[in-house]
């Protein structure tokens, strides 16, 4: 109710919604009294800005009936709780995919690629043959083999066809149960 009412008397001339947001960030946290917090309520209000909009002004409308409010907020407290939970589970595969890739001992060249491919600002988890090349420095033919000993490792899976053949980076079985998606 706090976040609701800040940005609704709106008490600076800027900065109210991130003031309002870094409060309630610190309220959730105060309330959960835990040392540290795995998620963020406002970066998923942030990748909602048009529905938190819509739902602010909503609540302010009229009558201040807050339920709906209300909903939506603990909705996104929800969805930034699970999103949290699961990029725990992201770093513990990660963890545990790069103690598998010591333990076979893999070659260094293999291995930059990899790291390559799983850098923290990397935009997706696979890679071609293409891509394999330029960042290992390598002819088409030793970044053939590369990929294959990787996929025979376990390390990477083929997909697709042909000239569009590329290698995504497995973490799936590294991902510990608990965090495996309910099916």
């Amino acid at each position: 109710m706090a976040h609701l009412w800040f940005i609704t008397v709106h008490p600076m001339l800027d900065g109210n919604g991130r003031l309002a947001r870094t409060l309630t960030d610190l309220a959730l946290a105060q309330d959960e009294r835990l040392p540290r917090r795995f998620y963020s309520l406002s970066v998923q209000i942030m990748k909602n800005k048009a529905a938190y909009y819509d739902a602010l002004e909503h609540a302010q409308r009229g009558s201040l009936a807050v339920n709906d409010w209300l909903e939506w907020f603990l909705a996104q407290v929800e969805t930034a709780a699970r999103e949290g939970f699961r990029e725990i589970g992201r770093v513990l595969a990660r963890t545990a995919f790069w103690a598998e890739v010591e333990r076979l001992r893999v070659p260094e060249r293999q291995r930059k690629v990899l790291s390559g491919v799983l850098a923290p600002m990397s935009p997706e988890l696979s890679i071609s043959n293409r891509r394999y090349r330029a960042i290992a420095g390598v002819s088409r033919a030793t970044s053939k083999r590369d990929l294959a000993e990787l996929a025979e490792k376990g390390l990477v899976v083929p997909f697709g066809a042909a000239r569009a053949a590329s290698y995504r980076v497995n973490l799936d079985p590294f991902l510990p149960d608990a965090f495996r998606k309910e099916e």
